[in-house]
Formats: structure tokens, sequence, C-alpha cells
């Protein structure tokens, strides 16, 4: 059953084409309650690259907050695919139905080319990932949440240069 993220958004604090170290936060409520993962986002074009996060995930580059709670991230099941991330927490029955959840990611590089891109996903799963290439057939499994407005995306913009008179 395909239940929508709720209360959903998303932010970066520089999007500027080519930039790093950028922060990515996305805020959202769960409606199923206990995903087997919390947070699953990927991009199509490596528009968001997060390589420079690890893998396994370096647990000082991600947070992630439930009702304002940090939770664990068990770094033994999440995985880093380098233009996204797929986020386990150690205790998922933290996630109840209605929980606000906030996942942070630090050190994160915006593609160096000015435009606009979609996103492939962002929502949660419901069941496990058992290899790197699984990810495909979630397109059209069963989706525990998801933020489906496609319409969204990563707008990069030409970094403002600052004549000097």
């Amino acid at each position: 059953m395909k239940t929508e993220l709720q209360n959903f958004s998303w932010t970066l604090s520089n999007n500027v084409a080519g930039a790093t170290n950028v922060t990515y936060t996305f805020e959202y409520t769960i409606v199923t309650a206990n995903p087997y993962f919390i947070f699953y986002v990927l991009t199509y074009n490596n528009a968001m690259n997060t390589s420079s996060i690890g893998n396994p995930i370096a647990l000082d580059e991600v947070r992630v907050e439930i009702n304002g709670i940090s939770a664990a991230i068990d770094n033994s099941f999440s995985y880093n695919y380098g233009n996204g991330l797929l986020i386990r927490l150690r205790d998922p029955t933290m996630a109840n139905a209605g929980a606000h959840i906030k996942v942070e990611l630090k050190r994160v590089s915006n593609l160096n080319k000015i435009g606009s891109f979609r996103w492939q996903w962002i929502r949660t799963c419901s069941h496990e990932i058992r290899s790197k290439a699984y990810h495909a057939y979630l397109r059209n499994s069963n989706k525990a949440n998801y933020h489906s407005k496609e319409v969204w995306n990563i707008d990069l913009q030409a970094a403002q240069s600052h004549a000097v008179a």
C-alpha cells in the first residue's frame, strides 16, 4: 500500500553548481510505522553527490532525529550509493506512525552543472534490500512511505560574482 510522506520538505545550504560541503536536510512525517529503512533518497545525474559521506556511512556526517530525539543509524544495513543514501535505524520501532523525521546529510557535493535535476525518489522502504542492484526493483514494489512529487527538483545555479570597483 502506497502512503505519501506527510509534511514533506527539503532544503540545501548552498544551491551553487559544484559547491562542496553542502548540507541537505529532509523533514517529513511518516504514516506507516517502523519502516525497514527510515530514509531512501536517490538523484538522477548525481545532482547530489554523497560519496564524501563514505561507505560505510560516516556517522558524524549523517544525522537522523525522530520527534527531535537523535536516532542511531545501523551501519551494517545502511548504504551510500554515491548519488543518495539508504538508512536503517538500530531501533526501527522508534519511528511510530505520525513521527516527525529529520535527516541531515553533511559534506555533500552538488553536480558541477547548472540546471534543474529530478529526484529519483525520496521515501522510506518497507523491506530489506539484499544487494546494491536490488534497489531498481523497488520502483514497483510495496512502499511504506514515499514522496512522489517528481516535479520537485534540485535547482543548481551559477556562483554569484562580486565585482570590485
